[in-house]
């Protein structure tokens, strides 16, 4: 049995990362905002998104999946955040240097990470691509041969 990885499988997945990366850090109280941005966002918190999913048959058996993350810090105070978008940025770019775990046997590496600040709102985003190749069921529906005839002459 296969088992198919989904997209709530692999945002909870990078959330525990993050969450795992701040343990021991001035920010483990930091939470994940569900709420859209456009909506406003307490602070300090993060916020995840999951954008241009791009999803492919490979092959009979293999999916294809390039998928964009973006990660949003947004600082305790939005003006003279800089140090502490600083010490965000070095705790994200370590975590992100070891490969995502989805599950026991399902792993996303992770590469190319890019910030970006934005010192008027206070935060910092995080953005990178996930790319996958994964298995998928192959239902055969061909009917099998079972008797071929076949007429041959020799000269």
């Amino acid at each position: 049995m296969i088992n198919i990885v989904t997209l709530i499988d692999i945002y909870i997945a990078i959330i525990n990362k993050v969450t795992e990366a701040l343990v021991d850090t001035e920010f483990v109280d930091t939470n994940f905002s569900s709420t859209s941005i456009v909506e406003g966002i307490s602070r300090p918190s993060m916020y995840l998104d999951l954008s241009n999913n791009k999803t492919n048959k490979f092959n009979f058996y293999i999916k294809e999946r390039n998928l964009k993350v973006e990660l949003f810090y947004f600082a305790t105070i939005r003006d003279n955040a800089k140090i502490e978008l600083l010490k965000i940025q070095d705790i994200l770019e370590n975590a992100f240097l070891e490969e995502i775990k989805v599950s026991d046997t399902f792993y996303f590496p992770v590469s190319e990470v890019e910030f970006d600040v934005n010192k008027t709102d206070g935060y910092l985003t995080c953005n990178f691509e996930l790319y996958s190749l994964e298995n998928i069921e192959f239902v055969d529906l061909s009917e099998y041969m079972e008797t071929l005839e076949i007429e041959t002459k020799i000269n």
